[in-house]
């Protein structure tokens, strides 16, 4: 039997980059096959290659068209494949086309559908970096910010809120938290998140790395609020990176705040956590089926042996579900710390709530717990363990814990272990 593990000396990154992704392009349905034809142009296949130098668009919708025969069109357009959607004239036409109907006397679906096929198509010339089109979006984005029909509202303020995430001054961190609050207000608003919304996730998580994470809970907040609401996503990759938001807040939580163990020990009495105060403490998840726990006992031994006068304990904490093999063990193997262990069938073996509460998927796995009752290391064994306790127990701990105290409080917000957008 062998448990895979996910708890790590580091703290897990979140691969955010990809959420740059464009939004809007695919927002109109595709014509129905009885449309009437028009006279436009038949564009290139597919498999032509784009000639080279200036010519005409062969996307535009021919001259003289009506609005309503402007709508089928530009249904159409939609329809392209996403290879000729990625054309810079393709673009250009859907503007050029959602323009023209905008300006037509038209019913309101059809405006509502020519309003977001412009929303979309300025937003992908100004990733492109194609003239005035991000200004014309921020434009168009001010002018429906309270329109009537909600989806044209909603994409208005989208565009908005992304161009105030986007130019935010990182170094004024008193503007922050009021911005990151009102992304997530946002998001929480939402009935359905999608393709669209990458780009404001991706800042939204830029935010939250901005924040400090030392004794303070709002980063991880953040990071925890933004993960419920993309994990409701219908949309894949949103919804996995929102998990992954909510696993990286729950572990940045055991970092920077004192733990907490409890449950029973071998003799079935509940832990004292509170006699363990002030006393540095390695927490030890290991089993006797396990070698590997078995191999680490003479090192681990030998470290309290030296240490424990000083302040250094040991609680292990074993994942057997046979109880009284474990009793034989530890009272042939001579173990002097106390040993936790679920009796319970629920909780028993590898499903011990301590080794979910840390992640555990592997064992052995150590944690060492400094005196203000906060994690130093995830990868207490060996000499790592020994390096560790000369540096809080040994000859000038103390004064090594004053200064470093001294260097936190001077330093800038820390950003380690922070996500990545």
């Amino acid at each position: 039997m062998r448990i895979r593990f996910a708890l790590r000396p580091t703290l897990v990154a979140l691969a955010l980059a990809a959420l740059l992704a464009p939004w809007g392009s695919d927002l109109l349905s595709a014509a129905p096959d009885d449309a009437p034809a028009t006279t436009e142009k038949d564009p290139k296949s597919d498999d032509e290659p784009e000639p080279e130098g200036p010519r005409e668009n062969p996307y535009l919708a021919p001259a003289g068209m009506s609005g309503e025969d402007l709508v089928k069109f530009l249904d159409r357009l939609q329809n392209k494949p996403k290879t000729i959607k990625a054309r810079p004239e393709y673009i250009q036409a859907v503007v050029d086309t959602a323009d023209r109907i905008l300006a037509a006397k038209v019913d309101d679906k059809s405006s509502t559908l020519a309003t977001m096929a412009m929303f979309g198509a300025l937003y992908d010339l100004s990733r492109r970096g194609e003239g005035a089109s991000y200004e014309k979006l921020l434009a168009m984005a001010g002018k429906y910010k309270d329109d009537p029909r909600a989806p044209v509202a909603d994409e208005a303020k989208l565009v908005l809120l992304q161009d105030k995430v986007e130019k935010i001054n990182f170094d004024e961190k008193e503007k922050l938290p009021a911005l990151l609050a009102e992304v997530k207000a946002y998001f929480k608003g939402q009935s359905e998140l999608g393709e669209r919304h990458l780009a404001l996730a991706s800042g939204s998580v830029k935010l939250a790395n901005a924040l400090p994470t030392t004794d303070d809970m709002t980063a991880i907040e953040a990071y925890r609020e933004l993960g419920e609401s993309f994990a409701k996503s219908k949309h894949d990759q949103l919804a996995g990176y929102g998990k992954q938001l909510q696993k990286m807040a729950n572990k940045l939580e055991l970092m920077i705040k004192p733990v907490e163990i409890a449950g029973n020990l071998l003799d079935g009495k509940p832990l004292d956590w509170s006699a363990y105060k002030g006393k540095v403490v390695l927490i030890d998840f290991w089993a006797t089926w396990c070698g590997p726990c078995v191999a680490e006992i003479p090192n681990v031994k030998k470290a309290y042996e030296e240490w424990h006068k000083k302040g250094f304990e040991i609680i292990g904490i074993s994942l057997d579900e046979d109880v009284e093999a474990l009793k034989t063990f530890i009272t042939e193997k001579e173990i002097p710390w106390p040993t936790m262990v679920s009796t319970d069938k629920e909780t028993a073996g590898p499903k011990h709530p301590m080794a979910t509460k840390f992640g555990v998927r592997a064992i052995p796995s150590m944690i060492l717990i400094g005196k203000d009752g906060k994690i130093v290391t995830t990868n207490a064994r060996g000499e790592e363990l020994t390096k560790q306790l000369e540096r809080l127990l040994g000859e000038g701990a103390e004064e090594r814990e004053k200064e470093a105290a001294e260097r936190l409080k001077k330093a800038a917000p820390a950003k380690a272990g922070r996500a990545i957008e």
